[in-house]
C-alpha cells in the first residue's frame, strides 16, 4: 500500500505545481499578445522555442542519467559526488556554449530572428541556458529522490515570482527585453535556493572519472535524441516562419500551445513514472512498476479525453478570450494538436520503458527516423497547404512515435491497452461535452458552471460503469485520510 501511495502523493504533489504552472503560461499569453503585438509575440516564440534547444546541450542529456542510476540510493557521498560531478561539468559546458553564441549572436539572430539588430536576445538567452539546465539537474534530483514537498514549495514561489516579474516589465514598457530578463534574475536566484537545499542532505564531493564516463555513454544517445525530437516538436514552427511569415508562426504557436496543455496536465504522471519505474527496475520489482504503468495509463485516458473534448469544443471562445482577432484562425488546428499530443503521451509511457531498460539507441534511431519524416512532410506540405500541412505532419509524426514505442517496449514491460475501454470512455465524455455545448450560457459561465457539474456526472459514470474500480474509490480515500485500503 504504502509505495502506491507515496506514487501517487508525489503525482499530486508535481500536479498542482504544473497546474500553475500552466495557469502561468496561459495568463502570459492574453498579457503578450496584446502587450507585444503580433510581430514581437512572433519573436518572443521563437525565442522560447530555441532554449529547449540548448538547455540539453549544456547538460549532455546528463538529468536522465541522474534519475536512471541515482534513484533510490542511500550512500549520502556516493550520491552528493556523482550530482556534484554531473553539476559541474553542467556549468562548463552551458560556459563554453554561451561564448559560442556570444560570438555567433548576429548570424543566429539574422537566421532565427529576421534581424540582427536583436543580438542581445541570443546572448542573454545564453545566460538563461546556462541557468535552466541547473534547474533542470535540480529538479531530477528531486525527483529520483521523491522530494516533491520540497520541488513544489521552492517551485511555487519561483513560478509566482516570474509572473510578477514578466508583468511588471512588460506593463513598465519593457517589452519582450525586460520580460527575458526578468526570467533569467528568477531563474538565476532559484537555482541557487535549489542547490542550497540539495547540498543540506548530501556531501559535495567528486565522483571517479568511470562514473562519469558511464553517465556520458548512458545520457549522450538520448541527448541527440533530445535534439532530433527537438526538430519534431519545434521544426514545423521554424518552418512556419520560413514559408509563411513570423505572424502565421505566431498563429500556429497559439494553436500548438493550448492544445499542449493536454500534455501538460498529464505530465506530472510522468514525471514521477519515470523514476518509480527505474527505482523498481533497479531492484527487480517488475510486477510493482506494472502497477504504476497501468495506472498512468489508465490515468491518460479518463483524464485526458474529456480535456481533448472540452477544449476542441471550446477552442474558437478560448482563442478569441485570451488574445486578439488576429488570432481566431488558430482555432480551427487545435482539435487535431489535441488529439495527437495524447497519444503522444501515452507514447512517452512505453518510451520510458525502453528507456529505462537502457535501450538508448533505440530512442535515438526512432528520433532520428521521426525528426527525418517531419522535415520532409513540413517541406511538402506547408508551402501546399499552409498551416494545415504542419498540422497533418505533426499528427502522423506523434501516432507513429506512439505505436512504433508501445510495439518495442512489450519485450520488457507489458500494459493492456483496452481499446474497448478507451472507446467506452470517449463516448461518455463525447456525450457529456455535447451536453455542454447545448447549454445556453457564455463561455465563462460553462467553464465555471457547466463543466464541475458535468465532471461529477462522468466520474459517476465510470464508476457506474466499473471503469473506475471500488479498489480505486477506496485507494483515493486512504489518500485523504479516511480509510486504508489493502492493494
Amino acid at each position: 500500500m504504502q509505495p502506491y501511495k507515496k506514487f501517487v502523493t508525489d503525482i499530486f504533489l508535481s500536479g498542482w505545481i504544473d497546474i500553475l504552472n500552466n495557469v502561468k503560461n496561459f495568463a502570459l499569453i492574453p498579457i503578450l499578445t496584446k502587450s507585444l503585438g503580433l510581430t514581437e509575440y512572433g519573436i518572443w516564440v521563437q525565442m522560447k522555442i530555441f532554449l529547449p534547444f540548448l538547455v540539453p546541450l549544456a547538460m549532455l542529456g546528463m538529468s536522465h542519467a541522474i534519475v536512471r542510476y541515482l534513484s533510490g540510493d542511500t550512500d549520502r557521498t556516493k550520491v552528493g559526488g556523482e550530482f556534484s560531478s554531473i553539476a559541474i561539468f553542467t556549468v562548463c559546458n552551458g560556459l563554453f556554449l554561451c561564448c559560442i553564441l556570444w560570438f555567433l549572436s548576429r548570424p543566429i539572430s539574422a537566421l532565427i530572428l529576421h534581424d540582427k539588430n536583436l543580438y542581445y536576445l541570443i546572448r542573454l538567452f545564453g545566460v538563461l541556458m546556462v541557468c535552466e539546465a541547473l534547474s533542470v539537474l535540480a529538479l531530477s534530483y528531486f525527483r529520483s529522490f521523491r522530494e516533491m514537498k520540497l520541488y513544489s514549495a521552492i517551485s511555487f514561489f519561483e513560478i509566482c515570482l516570474e509572473f510578477s516579474g514578466i508583468l511588471f516589465m512588460v506593463h513598465a514598457g519593457y517589452g519582450f527585453l525586460g520580460a527575458a530578463l526578468a526570467m533569467v534574475a528568477v531563474r538565476a536566484f532559484f537555482v541557487y535556493v535549489k542547490f542550497s537545499r540539495i547540498y543540506r542532505h548530501v556531501d559535495f564531493a567528486f565522483a571517479p572519472a568511470a562514473a562519469l564516463k558511464k553517465f556520458i555513454s548512458f545520457s549522450l544517445p538520448l541527448l541527440i535524441s533530445a535534439h532530433l525530437f527537438y526538430i519534431v516538436d519545434s521544426g514545423d514552427k521554424y518552418i512556419v516562419n520560413y514559408f509563411l511569415g513570423l505572424e502565421q508562426s505566431a498563429v500556429y504557436s497559439l494553436a500548438y500551445s493550448l492544445a499542449y496543455t493536454v500534455v501538460l496536465i498529464t505530465a506530472p504522471v510522468i514525471y514521477i513514472l519515470h523514476p518509480a519505474i527505474a527505482a523498481c527496475c533497479n531492484s527487480g520489482k517488475r510486477d510493482e512498476a506494472r502497477v504504476y504503468i497501468s495506472y498512468s495509463y489508465k490515468f491518460f485516458i479518463i483524464v485526458g479525453i474529456p480535456y481533448c473534448l472540452l477544449l476542441a469544443l471550446f477552442a474558437r471562445d478560448l482563442v478569441v478570450l485570451i488574445s486578439t482577432n488576429d488570432y481566431v484562425a488558430s482555432a480551427r488546428y487545435m482539435p487535431f494538436l489535441l488529439i495527437a499530443f495524447l497519444i503522444f503521451q501515452v507514447g512517452v509511457i512505453s518510451e520510458y520503458i525502453n528507456i529505462v531498460f537502457n535501450r538508448t539507441l533505440f530512442v535515438l534511431f526512432l528520433h532520428a527516423g521521426l525528426a527525418v519524416f517531419n522535415v520532409v512532410m513540413n517541406i511538402v506540405l506547408v508551402p501546399r497547404f499552409h498551416l494545415m500541412g504542419a498540422v497533418i505532419t505533426s499528427a502522423a509524426t506523434y501516432c507513429a512515435f506512439c505505436a512504433i514505442n508501445i510495439a518495442y517496449s512489450r519485450q520488457f514491460l507489458r500494459f493492456p491497452l483496452e481499446p474497448g475501454r478507451v472507446a467506452f470512455v470517449a463516448a461518455i465524455a463525447a456525450g457529456l461535452a455535447v451536453g455542454i455545448n447545448s447549454i445556453p450560457m457564455p463561455i465563462l459561465g460553462k467553464l465555471s458552471l457547466a463543466v464541475p457539474v458535468c465532471a461529477v456526472a462522468y466520474v459517476v459514470a465510470l464508476r457506474a460503469t466499473g471503469i473506475i474500480t471500488r479498489k480505486e474509490v477506496d485507494f483515493v480515500r486512504s489518500l485523504m485520510g479516511r480509510k486504508q485500503a489493502a492493494i
